[in-house]
C-alpha cells in the first residue's frame, strides 16, 4: 500500500490558461500562469474598489512552483505590458486586471 506523500496541497487547484491571449501578449508560460491566477481569484478573494487582495504568501503557497522573486518580476512586467495595475507592497498588494479578457 502506497503512502501518500504529506508535502500535497489540500486541494487541487486548476488554472485555465488562455493560449492565444498569452500569443496576443508575448507572455511567458510563467506570467500566463499567474493572469490566470489572478483572473480565477476574482471569485474568492477580497475586493476594494475593483481591486482585489492578494498576498506573497497565499500566491506563493498556492502556486508553489513560482519563488517570491519571480512573482515579483512578473507581476512588474504584467503591470509594464498594461494588462494590470499594481498598488501596494511586495507583501500585500491591491491587483486590478486592465486587459484580461481579448
Amino acid at each position: 500500500m502506497s503512502v501518500t506523500p504529506k508535502n500535497l496541497p489540500k486541494r487541487t487547484r486548476v488554472l485555465a490558461k488562455d493560449l492565444l491571449f498569452q500569443e496576443k501578449n508575448f507572455l511567458t508560460d510563467t506570467q500566463t500562469d499567474i493572469m490566470s491566477y489572478i483572473f480565477n481569484a476574482f471569485t474568492w478573494a477580497m475586493k476594494v474598489d475593483g481591486y482585489i487582495i492578494l498576498t506573497t504568501k497565499k500566491i506563493t503557497e498556492d502556486m508553489p512552483q513560482i519563488g517570491e522573486k519571480t512573482l515579483d518580476a512578473s507581476l512588474r512586467e504584467l503591470e509594464k505590458k498594461g494588462l494590470i495595475k499594481l498598488i501596494g507592497k511586495p507583501l500585500v498588494r491591491l491587483v486590478r486586471l486592465e486587459k484580461a479578457l481579448p
